[in-house]
């Protein structure tokens, strides 16, 4: 699903590896695009996950002061 959000959105460079794949029969273009989506999806990924777990410290930190200010 994440890969179709890709292709949308690089819409031309996808189409561009794949006439250069039908036209040339050389499959290097399209790995590359792919390896390309790879490498972006992870990054991505990545960087949700780090504001994941700013959120998580931030919401510990409030956790952590009303339960020191409930006593």
């Amino acid at each position: 699903l994440i890969i179709i959000w890709f292709i949308e959105r690089h819409s031309g460079q996808y189409y561009e590896a794949l006439i250069f794949f039908r036209t040339q029969n050389d499959l290097g273009q399209l790995i590359k695009f792919f390896l390309n989506a790879v490498i972006d999806i992870a990054k991505s990924g990545v960087e949700n996950f780090q504001s994941v777990l700013v959120l998580k410290e931030e919401i510990d930190l409030i956790i952590i002061w009303f339960s020191k200010n409930l006593e």
